[in-house]
């Protein structure tokens, strides 16, 4: 199998003859809001762009890179000065941002539109105690049906019925997990 870092090593190798002043260097340090890495080579420290779509606040597309991983760089336009990172061997964190919505990847999940909204419900989880709630809602009503009246008792024949019969629905649901925290939208 090959290692990410062949893969960049590879593509560095590849796109080095071709495109002049490509390098592969080390991220020494990340700044999210500029959107830029700072990156080591040969013994130098270059200003390298994460962005993939430029000058728009409403869309773009950011890899993170981890700090000390390889990054492959290539010259924006015909510049020696200004670097577009073009291949990372390690990822900290993926920003995706497409008009109002956002997504956030990370190694704790995934984040839609800032998690506002809480966890993603887990389907089978919810399903499975609306049954439970179900049941004993039904429970419920069938206990009221079917309890005896019993004349001249005041009613303590109904609720000695009625306490018999919800008595026996122990089932309780319980929703407290059916949020996943791994992806939150």
């Amino acid at each position: 199998m090959i290692s990410e870092g062949e893969v960049v090593e590879g593509l560095s190798k590849l796109i080095k003859g071709k495109v002049i002043g490509a390098f592969t260097g080390e991220v020494i340090s990340v700044d999210t809001t500029k959107a830029l890495a700072k990156v080591l080579h040969d013994e130098l420290t270059y200003d390298v762009k994460l962005k993939s779509i430029v000058d728009s606040k409403t869309q773009h597309l950011l890899l993170i890179p981890k700090i000390r991983s390889k990054i492959f760089c290539i010259p924006e336009g015909n510049s020696q000065e200004r670097f577009l990172a073009v291949a990372y061997n390690e990822i900290e964190r993926v920003e995706l941002s497409i008009g109002s919505t956002s997504v956030l990847i990370d190694d704790s999940g995934i984040t839609f539109n800032e998690g506002e909204n809480g966890g993603l419900t887990i389907t089978p989880d919810l399903v499975n105690n609306l049954d439970k709630l179900t049941a004993r809602v039904d429970g419920i009503i069938n206990a009221i049906r079917n309890a005896a009246v019993v004349a001249g008792d005041g009613g303590a024949g109904f609720k000695t019925n009625m306490a018999i019969s919800l008595s026996l629905l122990t089932d309780k649901e319980d929703f407290s997990g059916i949020e996943s925290s791994n992806i939150l939208h």
